[in-house]
Parts: C-alpha cells; structure tokens; sequence
C-alpha cells in the first residue's frame, strides 16, 4: 500500500505545533491508521527526511511521549525558585492532587525526581544557586559551620529575657560620705 505523502506531513506538521516534534508512539498511531507496518512507515518516513525539504523541520523527539508536561515542569521550576529547600515530595502530591482532579494518572516519584534533576542546577549548593548568590570555590560548609560555634558564645547567663537582679551591677560604685 501506498503511504501519503501530503497526509504524513500534515499530521507530523500538527504534532510539531502541540508538542514541539513527534513521538515513537505517534508513528505507531499513524501507522496503525494508515493501516501499515510501523517499519514500513520509519523507512519511508526516513527517506524523506533526508530528500524532501518539507520534512527537514520536523523533530524527532523520543520513543514515548513524557508523562510531566511542560507546564508542570515550570511549576517545579517556580516553585523551586520561590522556595529552594521546600520539600519536594509536597510539589509532588500538589501536581498529583491537580492530576487526579483532572482524572490523569498521577507522576510516578521516579519519573518526577528525575525531573527535579532537570531543573536543579549543577552547583553542589542548590539554594545559593537558586538565589543568584556566587560562592567561591574555596567555600567549604564544614568551615562554616565551625566559625558560627566559635564566634557565637554566652558565658555567665542567668536569665532568658534580662539581667539577674540578685547580683549587683559591677560598674556602680557605692560612695559614703566621709565628710
């Protein structure tokens, strides 16, 4: 059987303008539709994007099309952005809570890790990367963590909120009167 040639472009055309290119699981669909083999379909398909121009701007862009789409990617992002150390398992069960009100599958947590992956920097210090705050490469946390117990000391506390008043203050002077 023939493939159309006009038919396959316009139908990978319409996955470019919703997706961004088109899915391993579309040309199945496809295939299925113009009732062919998907090898058939890929050999065709291949010969003409390597000869015809028109194909030349199509995108391949994956076996299966991702369960986390664009939008909750940029709440992941937004919400990672406003509050860096939020827990992350809270992001997930609010983009599940939208899903299942929407009647989609929840994000698997393997799936939805691997996209925090995604959005997080490569800095080993995510929260300063996050707030645009540059670090030397000499920062280390354990120094730090050694400098805030050896600057900060209390000594002779006696209570939370003020002076012990059964002591007497040290820098009055009791005078007499001698003459």
């Amino acid at each position: 059987m023939k493939i159309d040639r006009d038919y396959v472009l316009a139908y990978l055309r319409k996955l470019k303008e919703q997706h961004g290119g088109y899915f391993g699981t579309d040309l199945s669909n496809l295939a299925h539709e113009l009732s062919v083999t998907l090898i058939g379909l890929k050999k065709r398909l291949g010969k003409w994007l390597t000869e015809d121009p028109a194909f030349s701007s199509l995108r391949y862009l994956g076996m299966r099309r991702p369960t986390i789409t664009r939008n909750e990617l940029k709440e992941i992002e937004n919400r990672r952005d406003k509050k860096p150390l939020e827990i992350k398992k809270y992001i997930l069960d609010d983009l599940n809570k939208e899903r299942n009100s929407a009647g989609i599958p929840g994000i698997a947590k393997r799936t939805f890790y691997c996209a925090i992956k995604q959005t997080d920097s490569e800095s080993p210090f995510p929260w300063f990367a996050r707030k645009n705050i540059k670090l030397p490469s000499t920062y280390s946390v354990d120094e730090a963590r050694d400098s805030l117990s050896t600057v900060f000391t209390f000594s002779d506390l006696k209570t939370y909120g003020g002076a012990d008043i059964r002591v007497p203050p040290r820098f009055l002077r009791t005078y007499t009167l001698s003459d």
